[in-house]
């Protein structure tokens, strides 16, 4: 995860008029995003979302998670919390990257056996937080989502344009 992608999000949800809870494991990023937001409209905080919030029960009307579900550890847990958190006819917006990107960048050979690995990213390290990208298929993914109680209304398969998006060499590092 990106902090500037996701409090970018974060803040132009809040210049909208929403009403924007930013809660991220790493304390280090909810330091950096509340620094991006000093007339104090969005509401920062640290919690691991693998983990249930019971103040957050029935809280929220939309959640948006940008480019975070393939970094979480614990993507059952992780997807259980924001169903909780979600109002009944509350919407979830996932924002991920394609599990089967990997592969085709030659990380691993088989997509299906790889589900469960894990690579750490470099990207993030500079601002002293360690984050790791897991390999699951889009399969687990789904599975998990519907187990959790979501209902897929739209699946939006987006290319990234050619040069917007800015990766160093070899962001992804693979273990062994």
């Amino acid at each position: 995860m990106s902090e500037s992608e996701e409090s970018n999000l974060s803040r132009a949800l809040a210049r909208r008029g929403a009403h924007v809870t930013g809660i991220d494991i790493a304390p280090r990023l909810v330091e950096m995003a509340r620094a991006k937001d000093p007339s104090g409209n969005i509401t920062y905080q640290v919690a691991d979302l693998c983990q249930p919030l019971p103040a957050y029960q029935d809280h929220f009307d939309l959640i948006a998670s940008f480019f975070v579900f393939n970094d979480v550890y614990d993507y059952r847990g992780f997807l259980a919390t924001l169903h909780s958190a979600l109002k009944q006819a509350g919407r979830l917006v996932l924002f991920m990257n394609n599990p089967y990107s990997l592969m085709l960048r030659g990380y691993f050979t088989d997509y299906f056996a790889a589900s469960g690995q894990t690579f750490p990213y470099r990207g993030m390290r500079e601002e002293g937080v360690k984050v790791h990208f897991y390999h699951r298929t889009l399969e687990d993914y789904l599975a998990a989502s519907i187990s959790a109680g979501f209902q897929l209304q739209q699946l939006v398969d987006v290319p990234t344009p050619e040069g917007s998006f800015k990766r160093r060499e070899e962001t992804v590092i693979p273990e062994g």
